[in-house]
């Protein structure tokens, strides 16, 4: 008797070490910080330590309430996480006002406001994304392997005025870093930022299968578009493109749109504006 009631505490020992503490995540949940509930999360911060945590076991997605958010943002890869899977971080349908992440970083070292790390099939769709620094700015960063990224209808607003450091990226990486996947930037609005949007590949053999940067309103004060190394490229240039001041430098050192290293490209006809004058598409780059 004795000898069958341990190897029964046996099995329920190996049961509690080898099976989730929490429950992974799945469905719908909000982000508020006067919310209550078991699926609310006060902050990002505390709802990405419960993705880390407990992971995905399907679709999940985050309803941001309105209202700003003063917290530095980093996804990380999540378990479980999949093209089936996907993690979407999104304003709530129901707001009547913005729901607005910012910080103020200090050095090289927290230079972003929301920052990919490593993260795979993350949606960010709908936010304002700011920042309250002066010497970096950077928005939205990542660094790591990132597959599948979408990047929807957002309002990016930086402080970069006429600088062309990369501090001020809206959407910019540390190395290392490599892009893959299909990476889609859409619907977007982008101001006070140098680098407007920087989708970086290394290799045709490792990097991104396809980039889509389409119907995005940008005012730069550098680089527009540059995405790098995908065997797809197509990005739609439109009037409302812009860039804050006009360097009298070539199409090798400053472009709006840079499209490089791409098998296949599809670039729709327009032209680019900016402020001063039109400029016909010779400023696409490849």
């Amino acid at each position: 008797m004795k000898n069958r009631t341990l190897r029964w505490l046996g099995v329920v020992a190996f049961i509690a070490l080898t099976s989730p503490l929490f429950a992974q995540l799945s469905g719908s949940y909000t982000i508020d910080p006067s919310g209550t509930g078991t699926n609310n999360y006060t902050s990002f911060t505390s709802a990405i330590s419960a993705l880390s945590t407990s992971g995905v076991s399907g679709a999940v997605t985050f309803n941001v309430k309105q209202g700003t958010y003063t917290e530095q943002v980093t996804i990380p890869a999540v378990t479980g996480a999949s093209a089936a899977n996907k993690i979407t971080f999104q304003a709530d349908p129901t707001n009547t006002a913005a729901a607005t992440v910012t910080y103020s970083p200090t050095g090289t070292a927290d230079n972003w406001t929301i920052r990919l790390n490593g993260s795979s099939y993350v949606t960010i769709k709908g936010l304002t994304i700011t920042t309250g620094g002066t010497t970096y700015g950077q928005l939205l960063n990542y660094t790591g392997s990132v597959t599948s990224i979408n990047i929807l209808e957002n309002t990016f607003i930086g402080v970069a005025g006429t600088s062309t450091s990369s501090y001020f990226g809206g959407i910019y990486y540390t190395s290392t870093a490599e892009a893959k996947g299909t990476w889609r930037i859409t619907g977007n609005t982008m101001s006070g930022v140098s680098y407007a949007i920087y989708v970086y590949g290394s290799s045709y053999t490792t990097s991104l299968d396809s980039v889509f940067i389409e119907n995005n309103v940008i005012n730069t004060s550098y680089y527009g578009l540059y995405p790098r190394y995908a065997k797809y490229q197509k990005c739609m240039v439109t009037p409302s493109m812009q860039r804050a001041h006009m360097p009298t430098t070539t199409c090798t050192t400053l472009c709006m749109v840079w499209m490089y290293k791409t098998t296949r490209l599809m670039q729709e006809p327009a032209m680019v504006s900016t402020s001063t004058r039109r400029l016909p598409q010779e400023r696409l780059c490849r």
